[in-house]
C-alpha cells in the first residue's frame, strides 16, 4: 500500500503506523466513496468523541489529517484546521522523585529472584527515561565503554543512553544478558512489564505509577535538576522538542519555591 510507504517515510513508530493504517481503513470505509470534505470530517470527529478520550480524538483527528496531506488536498487541510477538539485536562501526574528514589534504594532487601528482576526493571526505566519496547531489545552486549549504549527508538531512530553506577552495578550482579525475562529465560509482555512497575512502585513508593510514568519522572528529575532541555530530548529520542515539555511534572509546592526563589532574588 502506497499510504503505508508513505507513513513509514516519515520514520513513524510502528505502533503508530498501525494505528494510522488501521484509521485509513475505517475512515474510507466511513466514507463509502463519497468525497472528503468539512462537514463529513467533523461529523466524524463529533460520533468518535462520544465513545473515546479526549487523547484518542486528537490522535485521530491527526491520523485523518495525514491522509489528507499523503492524498495532497491541501485545501481541505486548511478548512480544518479550525475544527474544535475536546480538550484534554491537564492533569498533575504523578511522578517518583530522586530523593524518594535515593531513601528507597539505600534500604532495599530482595527476597528472590523476581523481586530482584522487577527492581531492575524498574531501576532501568527510572534511571534512563527508554520506552518498554527498547527495554525488551535490551542485551548487555550492547553496553560499550562501561555505561554507555545504543538503543534503537522510534523510526529505526539509534541514540545513545548513558547509564549510572548504580545501575552498572545492579546489571553486573544479574547474570543474564538480558532483563525482561522469565525464570525460562524468555522475554516476558509489555503486559507483563506493565504490572511489573504498578506493584513495584506501589509496594517501594505507596504510589501508582506507569513505564511512561518513569519516563516521566526521568525527564522532570533532570530538568528540576538544572539539566538542558534540549539534552532530555536528545537522550528521550523525541524529535520535537514540544514533546519533551510535556513530560514535565511540576506540582504546586514547585511552582510556589520557584517563585520564592526568583522574587527574593529580585528584592536581594
Amino acid at each position: 500500500m502506497k499510504y503505508s510507504n508513505y507513513l513509514k517515510n516519515k520514520n513513524l513508530s510502528k505502533n503508530t503506523i498501525k494505528i494510522y493504517l488501521r484509521q485509513y481503513e475505517i475512515w474510507k470505509k466511513y466514507l463509502d466513496e463519497k468525497n472528503p470534505n468539512k462537514t463529513l470530517f467533523v461529523k466524524y470527529i463529533k460520533n468518535y468523541s462520544k465513545k473515546h478520550q479526549p487523547n484518542s480524538v486528537h490522535l485521530i483527528y491527526c491520523s485523518v489529517l495525514s491522509i489528507f496531506k499523503f492524498e495532497k488536498r491541501w485545501k481541505l487541510i486548511n478548512q480544518c484546521k479550525d475544527i474544535k477538539l475536546p480538550k484534554i485536562q491537564q492533569s498533575n501526574k504523578t511522578i517518583i522523585t530522586l530523593s524518594e528514589f535515593n531513601n528507597v534504594k539505600n534500604k532495599i532487601l530482595f527476597k528472590d529472584w523476581n523481586s530482584k528482576r522487577n527492581w531492575l526493571i524498574f531501576c532501568f526505566l527510572f534511571l534512563t527515561g527508554i520506552r518498554v519496547s527498547e527495554l525488551l531489545d535490551f542485551n548487555k552486549n550492547k553496553i560499550y565503554e562501561k555505561n554507555k549504549l545504543k538503543i534503537k527508538g522510534k523510526g529505526d531512530k539509534v541514540r545513545v543512553i548513558f547509564l549510572t553506577d548504580y545501575l552498572i552495578e545492579l546489571l553486573n550482579n544479574w547474570r543474564a544478558n538480558r532483563i525482561a525475562i522469565s525464570k525460562k529465560n524468555k522475554l516476558i509482555s509489555i503486559k507483563q512489564i506493565n504490572q511489573i512497575i504498578k506493584q513495584t512502585s506501589y509496594f517501594y513508593f505507596d504510589k501508582k505509577i506507569t513505564p511512561h510514568g518513569l519516563r516521566r519522572s526521568f525527564a522532570t528529575n533532570l530538568l528540576k535538576n538544572n539539566a538542558n532541555i534540549e539534552i532530555v530530548r536528545k537522550i528521550l529520542g523525541h524529535t520535537n522538542i514540544n514533546t519533551t515539555s510535556r513530560y514535565l511534572h511540576f506540582n504546586e509546592d514547585d511552582i510556589i519555591n520557584e517563585i520564592n526563589n526568583v522574587m527574593n532574588m529580585k528584592n536581594n
